[in-house]
């Protein structure tokens, strides 16, 4: 038996001989070999990257696809076989809505995810994926630039610590500031694409054609909607209109206010025409606004006039016509008072 294993070994370890070929009678003359590829197109498989947010995640698997990879771009292999689409997804930097800071460069951000440069005292809030899809932008973070918060629970850490947050575009709500990125915010009309850091590129592959999203933003769908709050063009702002000029108080405001879709301003205090001069000190608190006043809300972009305000009769019927009558004849719609339907502008009843 061992003789027979040490001849198995070495016929194993010498040389293999080459076979002959052999010719067969009357074959047909031998011609150049030909190699035949067959491609067979691979599934794409079914895989999730850890930094699709949810809402995607969840968009897709309702898709019912049979087979998919949704994935970073970076990490998605091309392959002519499959359906491929790019999905461009948005993220937004926020703070608590009362925070007064309105926005940080670049620079700043990128130094706070680099090298833990707090932005306001404390760590980034985020949701894990979120933090692997800015990775793929930025690098890992610093040890102490992020701190990982369920989606759940960011809103509420935020507001009990003040913290800031990088969440997802879709969910922005009311209790969210969004705070600017070199003046680029993805809230305001003038937002450019192509010059926001907080874009991410996910690609979705699938072997069958595909109906998918393919970002979580669409400009066309944005409305915005400003609220002044009350206004009351008398005593020391009267007196600054008069002497700086009409538009004076709109001039740094201005731009925000035409940009939105629709401004609204509740305007307390009625337009009349035997109003006096304005002075800063005045005592009665029985007010009126010179009608030339109006300039000012046509001058900011004034879509709609609220006339709850309880200065409003003031000036009793007459200064209440009068408003309603420069309201109309300036195209702005006004509500919460009026008239009847009549032409006669006869008072209606207000509360």
């Amino acid at each position: 038996i061992i003789l027979f294993i040490v001849a198995l070994i070495f016929s194993a370890c010498s040389p293999q001989a080459t076979p002959t070929p052999q010719i067969i009678p009357n074959s047909p003359t031998p011609t150049t070999p030909v190699e035949i590829f067959v491609s067979t197109p691979i599934p794409a498989g079914t895989r999730i990257g850890d930094s699709v947010p949810a809402s995607l995640r969840a968009q897709v698997q309702n898709l019912n696809l049979p087979n998919y990879i949704l994935d970073a771009s970076p990490f998605v292999e091309s392959n002519p076989s499959l359906s491929e689409t790019r999905v461009q997804w948005v993220y937004a930097l926020v703070a608590p809505f009362p925070t007064v800071k309105d926005g940080v460069t670049f620079d700043e951000l990128h130094l706070a995810w680099t090298e833990g440069a707090s932005l306001n005292g404390m760590p980034l809030l985020m949701e894990d994926s979120t933090r692997a899809a800015l990775t793929l932008l930025w690098d890992a973070p610093a040890a102490s630039a992020v701190r990982i918060v369920s989606t759940g629970e960011l809103l509420d850490q935020a507001w009990s610590v003040s913290a800031w947050a990088i969440i997802p575009f879709e969910e922005l709500q009311p209790k969210w500031k969004v705070l600017t990125i070199d003046d680029q915010s993805p809230i305001r009309k003038n937002f450019d694409l192509s010059s926001y850091p907080l874009i991410v590129d996910f690609t979705l592959q699938s072997s069958t054609s595909l109906q998918s999203p393919v970002s979580n933003y669409d400009s066309s769908k944005l409305t915005t909607v400003i609220l002044t709050g009350v206004t009351a063009l008398v005593r020391a702002t009267a007196l600054t209109m008069e002497y700086k000029g009409v538009m004076y108080p709109g001039e740094r405001i201005r731009d925000v206010l035409r940009e939105a879709d629709i401004t609204h301003i509740s305007n307390e205090i009625p337009f009349f025409t035997g109003c006096t001069f304005p002075k800063a000190d005045q005592a009665a608190l029985v007010f009126c606004s010179d009608p030339k006043y109006i300039e000012l809300f046509t001058d900011v972009g004034a879509d709609v006039i609220e006339l709850t305000g309880n200065h409003f009769a003031d000036r009793g019927a007459q200064g209440m016509l009068e408003t309603i009558e420069i309201y109309r004849q300036h195209n702005l719609p006004y509500f919460g008072g009026g008239t009847d339907l009549t032409d006669s502008l006869e008072p209606a009843l207000f509360e």
